[in-house]
């Protein structure tokens, strides 16, 4: 938990961004490894990455700035520029790489889905070195844990986290998550290939599902704002609040659930919210990619 890297001649390195970059770099190589395998040149895929990474910075950076802006940003301009203090949003990284490169993809007359399929194993690779930066910052932390959870993280005072309380460690577990994720893509499926885009809907659905149930254990105190789902208000909340805490209580301690004995709300997170359209795209994409793009065994 060094936010900072200390280097000879009393130079240093944001741990943060070195991680990032690490990321970035293995994200590269990966997917040069595997444009070779699937007869993409290289020169092809080098402009892409440019155009991908530098898309995605700006998006994750724009998508939290919008969100934060009038409580971070309000009057102090430069902090827009403090990446290496956190506000990098993957949602939003995402969102502003794919559109980018489905731009360049098609003006350079490839397939989409493969480009994607050949690409995914490394973004899912460089989110595990991007959430251990996350750790190593202190950014994205965890909510309060119980005393007895086997594997509490304690933040020191020098990071951007909550200093000396015992916290779920939620982004050690997102970095675990995405190498899982990664061996799926690379050691499971990559050669099992059936369709054009089959990788793509595997990322799409297993980082959306995951991401949300992770994002439970999250403290959103002033990183993400919360939305309301569902409102609903009727005689057994009235007669009965107590039957609310028993049915809910989980996700009362969640922070999805409020009640104030008479009315209870449903709330979502903003990366909920974004990983349950991802997953609803999944689906479609799913059943549309599989019916236009069937691979023979020759082609996977």
């Amino acid at each position: 938990m060094h936010p900072q890297i200390d280097l000879p001649f009393g130079l240093s390195l944001h741990s943060y961004g070195l991680m990032l970059a690490t990321g970035l770099l293995l994200a590269l190589l990966l997917t040069l490894r595997e444009g070779r395998r699937l007869r993409i040149p290289e020169d092809f895929i080098y402009n892409l990455a440019f155009w991908a990474m530098l898309s995605g910075i700006l998006g994750s950076r724009l998508f939290y700035v919008i969100v934060h802006f009038g409580d971070q940003y309000s009057g102090r301009p430069l902090d827009l520029l403090k990446i290496w203090q956190g506000g990098l949003v993957f949602y939003g990284g995402f969102i502003g790489a794919v559109i980018v490169s489905w731009i360049y993809i098609r003006r350079k007359g490839y397939n989409f889905w493969r480009v994607a399929d050949m690409a995914v194993p490394g973004v899912a690779l460089g989110l595990v070195f991007g959430r251990i930066g996350c750790t190593m910052a202190g950014c994205c932390y965890g909510k309060v844990c119980p005393a007895d959870f086997p594997f509490p993280l304690v933040f020191p005072e020098w990071t951007v986290g909550r200093p000396g309380v015992a916290l779920y460690p939620t982004q050690p577990m997102s970095s675990l998550n995405a190498l899982l994720l990664f061996s799926i893509l690379w050691f499971v499926t990559r050669k099992r290939r059936v369709f054009e885009g089959m990788q793509t809907v595997i990322f799409l659905g297993y980082y959306a599902i995951t991401r949300g149930l992770i994002e439970l254990l999250r403290d959103r105190m002033g990183d993400e704002s919360m939305y309301t789902l569902l409102r609903f208000s009727d005689a057994r909340l009235r007669d009965h609040p107590q039957w609310v805490e028993r049915t809910f209580d989980k996700l009362i301690a969640f922070d999805t659930l409020a009640t104030d004995g008479t009315t209870a709300v449903l709330r979502i997170s903003e990366s909920q919210l974004v990983g349950v359209l991802m997953l609803v795209l999944a689906v479609v994409l799913f059943f549309v990619l599989r019916r236009r793009y069937p691979l023979t065994k020759a082609e996977q």
